[in-house]
């Protein structure tokens, strides 16, 4: 019990440290940025165009990418259900709970799985996904472990899509 209140107080002094003591006006610019390149449409619109403009490869993985990112918001909202832990500096519902951080996990998920056929792209890619859950947390929706339990979600999620991919693809190509 000791070591759960020592987490949640140092989980609880890391967000203040970030929400707080590090905002600058060029955080905040970049921030906004983040949050943009994080939203939901601009996830969907990048699987989309891999979708509709490329060749079997590109649509292949678009496919793995988009049941990954949405494999792991089914799994994040059904966590945030059970946690209902109330975002740090605003109400939520259950259904927008704070633990764990959706963005993190879907960004997360995407990182593990394009690094992996695009090998080149790793280090911007996992870069994208810690900016993403650093953003989380400085914008005020999330703490510090709900972005890291997020990553984990999506870390293994990725893996496991990557590890399954062919029968995965052998079954959505049956059905067309």
């Amino acid at each position: 019990m000791v070591l759960l209140f020592l987490f949640f107080n140092l989980d609880t002094e890391i967000f203040h440290y970030i929400h707080s003591d590090l905002k600058s006006p060029v955080l905040d610019h970049l921030n906004a940025g983040i949050e943009v390149l994080s939203t939901q449409s601009s996830l969907f619109t990048a699987h989309f165009f891999l979708f509709s403009l490329g060749k079997k490869r590109e649509r292949d993985i678009g496919k793995i990418a988009l049941l990954s990112t949405t494999s792991v918001a089914f799994l994040s909202t059904s966590i945030k259900t059970l946690s209902n832990r109330q975002r740090p500096k605003r109400e939520s519902s259950r259904w927008d709970s704070s633990f764990p951080s959706t963005h993190s996990a879907q960004s997360m998920s995407l990182a593990v799985i394009y690094s992996e056929k695009y090998p080149k792209l790793k280090l911007p890619l996992y870069t994208l996904s810690f900016l993403v859950g650093f953003s989380r947390v400085y914008s005020g929706e999330h703490y510090p472990s709900d972005v890291l339990f997020g990553w984990l979600l999506g870390y293994l999620t990725g893996k496991v899509f990557l590890r399954y991919e062919e029968k995965i693809l052998r079954i959505i190509d049956r059905k067309n």
